[in-house]
């Protein structure tokens, strides 16, 4: 595991980097919301944190992680996704590159663990963000939800060298791991 944040401490070092931001209307926030209960504790991200707040319609919400090491990496994390003909997306970039779509939610209504992982990529970092396409014309979206933020990288191949003291006729192994 490279990063874990349950959001209950303080805000993981996540960043709004909407693309309208300075809106009267909040875009994503941290903090304790009033519409739902977060899964565990009372702490989350959120693109309406607060109980009476809506979101502007056609608008393009995104919460970006900070980039890792890594060159093929998992992201883990729980969310509740309330929304009424949006769009929303997981994407990672490598090493400033474009962003591609990773997986593509709909409405749970109900806090749900998701699981995705990259391929493997030619670069030494990666980096994801939530983005929440709010394209509907309708005020009863609240958008979406997220806690428990993990990230894991991983080494996919291992050589395994025989030892000078051994003899084994079929090594050396190379095996690769997903």
């Amino acid at each position: 595991t490279v990063y874990f944040n349950d959001f209950e401490i303080n805000d993981g070092g996540l960043m709004d980097s909407t693309s309208s931001p300075g809106s009267w209307r909040r875009e994503w926030g941290w903090g304790n919301p009033t519409y739902i209960n977060p899964p565990e504790g009372y702490y989350c991200w959120a693109t309406a944190i607060e109980g009476d707040e809506k979101l502007e319609d056609y608008n393009d919400l995104y919460l970006t992680i900070p980039k890792i090491k890594a060159k093929k990496a998992r992201i883990s994390f729980t969310a509740y996704l309330h929304e009424y003909d949006d769009n929303a997306y997981v994407q990672y970039r490598v090493l400033n590159g474009g962003w591609s779509n990773l997986a593509q939610h709909t409405s749970g209504y109900d806090w749900t663990n998701y699981q995705y992982s990259t391929v493997e990529e030619d670069s030494d970092s990666i980096q994801f963000r939530f983005y929440f396409d709010k394209n509907s014309q309708n005020n009863y979206s609240r958008g979406w939800y997220i806690d428990n933020l993990m990230l894991e990288k991983f080494q996919t191949s291992i050589i395994h060298e025989p030892h000078a003291d051994t003899y084994n006729p079929y090594g050396p192994y190379q095996i690769t791991a997903e």
